[in-house]
């Protein structure tokens, strides 16, 4: 998806960051240095969705992407190599899937709203989707409390 023709409800980083550490905090790790990204997706999403399905493809499923999600199909793929990957504890590969539970968590049925904006249109940092599950990503991964 071109996040520039996609427009989020605007958010702040502010609230995005205390949705990551209250899902920390949901599993007990609002303290830990290591969010379990893939534990999280495999384990706890299905728990919260019951209706998520999780499926790890071949490159060529995908191609070009690392992975996609359709929050309102309740559907996440991954490619094969960056779920390989971020089992090995790969960083790039973490944030991939953290940036997707992003989209799944924050962009889903329900709960956001997308919109494909006109092309002459500029959105906003705060309203773009791909931005938002960034600064999600960013943060469950590495939490600012933690660090600062």
């Amino acid at each position: 998806m071109a996040d520039e023709q996609y427009m989020a409800a605007p958010t702040t980083w502010e609230k995005i960051r205390q949705f990551t550490m209250q899902i920390r905090r949901s599993i007990g790790t609002e303290n830990d240095f290591y969010f379990p990204v893939v534990h999280f997706i495999e384990f706890a999403l299905p728990r919260l969705d019951p209706e998520f399905e999780l499926d790890i493809v071949s490159a060529s499923d995908i191609p070009g992407n690392y992975a996609e999600t359709r929050p309102a199909l309740h559907h996440m793929r991954i490619r094969e190599d960056v779920y390989e990957d971020a089992l090995a504890d790969n960083g790039r590969a973490r944030f991939t899937l953290a940036h997707e539970l992003g989209h799944y968590l924050m962009h889903g049925e329900g709960v956001v709203s997308l919109a494909r904006t006109q092309s002459n249109i500029q959105v906003p940092p705060y309203a773009r989707p791909g931005r938002q599950a960034n600064v999600f990503a960013g943060d469950l991964l590495v939490p600012i409390p933690l660090i600062a």
